[in-house]
């Protein structure tokens, strides 16, 4: 069992907030979406969850204890990365197993437990084949590998299908929710694509700036989103039975290095009002949250 507490994480980097107050939780065999743009503070959230950076305040509770400061190798997280990051000198069989002979220091036991994590990512009959000889599913077949050698408890992963066709993406995901079934793994993914949340994930958290703008049940901010820019952000997708459908979201996300003070969406929000220019909207709901005033 596993049950993951982020509590108000903040990180600043000289003077600039970029990330503020997150806070969320993940449970056993959960499925969780992290969801935003290009440069509102996934990418930062991750290196703190997995411990290659530290927050500049707030803590990470794992099974109730503190791991905020725990070295990497100890938190009993896996992570697949969107870029494969194999050895290309090495087979498939040897990239998995270079992390288990360090720690298991016996080649005997490193491959037993390699040949299992390819097995159950069906990459057992291609361990011979080296990374320029892998199809892209291979590929990341081989980096989910990796990523369960040491059997996490949390799978991290960063937009870890977004290279991949439509057909491979969904196979590598039912795979995945397939693990998660078996392993008791919870899941958090990172991503920007809509439909990998809609079809994979149970619950959603909408980024935005730095700050968490809504979160709750996916079916919940997806078929009924709150917060201005979740819903500019569905109305951005495409609809396949709409001819121009598609919305864009006027103005440009701001840089971390110069927010707007208040809410960090009111400078593009229809909806803004005098308040939201000089005040940050508290976070408001129980199962479905919300930061914006409009549900004053």
């Amino acid at each position: 069992m596993v049950n993951l507490k982020i509590n108000n994480l903040t990180k600043v980097y000289n003077d600039k907030t970029v990330l503020n107050n997150i806070s969320f939780e993940v449970n056993d065999g959960e499925f969780l979406s992290i969801l935003g743009p290009s440069g509102c503070g996934k990418t930062t959230l991750l290196k703190i969850l997995i411990g290659i950076e530290s927050p500049t305040s707030g803590e990470i509770i794992k099974n109730e204890k503190d791991i905020t400061n725990l070295d990497p190798s100890k938190r009993g997280m896996g992570i697949v990365f969107q870029n494969y990051a194999l050895f290309p000198n090495m087979n498939v069989l040897d990239n998995v197993m270079y992390a288990l002979n360090l720690k298991l220091k016996n080649k005997d036991k490193a491959k037993k437990e390699a040949m299992k994590v390819l097995n159950v990512v069906n990459m057992d009959e291609h361990i011979n084949k080296y990374p320029h000889e892998l199809s892209g599913g291979m590929m990341q077949r081989v980096a989910i590998a990796l990523s369960l050698i040491f059997q996490p408890k949390v799978l991290i992963m960063d937009e870890a299908t977004t290279a991949l066709d439509v057909v491979t993406q969904t196979q590598i995901l039912n795979e995945i929710m397939e693990l998660e079934k078996t392993m008791k793994v919870a899941r958090i993914m990172i991503t920007h694509d809509m439909s990998v949340v809609s079809s994979t994930c149970k619950h959603v958290v909408v980024m935005y700036a730095g700050r968490i703008m809504e979160s709750g049940k996916v079916e919940d901010v997806l078929v009924n989103p709150k917060h201005p820019y979740t819903k500019a952000l569905l109305n951005s997708v495409p609809q396949i039975n709409k001819i121009n459908s598609r919305a864009t979201i006027k103005g440009d996300l701001p840089s971390p290095a110069n927010l707007p003070s208040g809410c960090k969406f009111h400078t593009r929000c229809p909806f803004a009002m005098e308040k939201c220019k000089t005040c940050a909207p508290p976070e408001k709901g129980v199962t479905h949250k919300v930061r914006c005033f409009i549900y004053d």
